[in-house]
């Protein structure tokens, strides 16, 4: 299942991923995995970042990518 891209641009992991869910609480899973996407693909993201993520592709029935999302939220060190 393909994401759609994120509706901003950001250089910031939190700000996309803040962005990813309010759409998600809006009911945009799939906007909002586009942010969470654009958010973990950025070297300075967070584990936070990572089990929004993961959070999102649950919500999408992704299930083998929200694991591989959370397994990395909770093996990183910030």
């Amino acid at each position: 299942m393909a994401s759609t891209a994120c509706p901003i641009a950001s250089s910031s992991p939190g700000e996309l991923s803040r962005h990813g869910w309010e759409l998600s609480q809006a009911g945009d899973a799939q906007r909002a995995l586009g942010c969470h996407r654009a958010a973990t693909a950025l070297g300075s993201s967070t584990s936070y970042d990572w089990f929004h993520r993961a959070r999102t592709e649950h919500m999408l029935g992704l299930l083998q990518e929200a694991e591989a999302s959370f397994g990395r939220a909770t093996t990183m060190t910030s």
